[in-house]
């Protein structure tokens, strides 16, 4: 009865250490309109949180974006992430997505072809960012720093972003008033003296 239970033991140590040393397994990746479909799944006894990425050999692909997931013991989870393919590749390469949870990891490779589609953005393109200056389409599809605009961001009446001016204070109105009336005094009153020495 004792080696019974010793054994029991045993079998129950190991599967919890095999559940625990597969905590983070990738089921599966696929990629459609722009997306890598990542699945996750959580084969340990513990929640774990997973921060979901890749990286591509070549440089003209890129995929953007990290994502950090909750997963319950047993539970899967479906991650999004954004691919871009540089303009004009007709090439495919391998690309690795990355899964790694607070104790353990997991990577898987795919093939990524140059007729993905799914940029951030259209090339050349301008946007008024959060921060109240000016961004730009770079060539590869991702949003980058183009204006710095001191008093912020606006469109006009066709869509195109521009720096706002800077409008002045009251106060500087009202001295930029009160020099223009003394200098009109002043003309007149050259004016008067004029005509009356004539």
């Amino acid at each position: 009865m004792k080696i019974f239970i010793i054994l029991l033991g045993l079998i129950l140590l190991s599967s919890n250490i095999y559940a625990q040393e597969s905590s983070i397994q990738i089921f599966s990746i696929d990629t459609a309109a722009g997306i890598v479909k990542v699945v996750v799944k959580n084969t340990g006894i513990e929640l774990d949180t997973v921060t979901v990425y890749g990286t591509c050999q070549d440089s003209k692909f890129s995929i953007y974006e990290n994502k950090e997931v909750s997963i319950q013991p047993g539970q899967s989870a479906t991650v999004n992430l954004p691919i871009s393919v540089g303009v004009g590749t007709k090439t495919s390469t391998q690309c690795t997505i990355y899964a790694e949870g607070v104790v353990y990891s997991d990577s898987k490779q795919f093939t990524a072809t140059g007729d993905v589609p799914g940029k951030e953005c259209t090339t050349g393109s301008l946007v008024c960012d959060t921060d109240g200056n000016i961004n730009q389409c770079s060539n590869d599809g991702t949003w980058t720093h183009h204006q710095t605009c001191g008093s912020g961001c606006s469109y006009d009446k066709e869509g195109i972003p521009h720096c706002d001016i800077k409008k002045s204070s009251k106060s500087g109105l009202i001295i930029t008033t009160v020099i223009s009336l003394f200098i009109l005094v002043f003309i007149v009153y050259l004016l008067r003296k004029k005509n009356t020495k004539s």
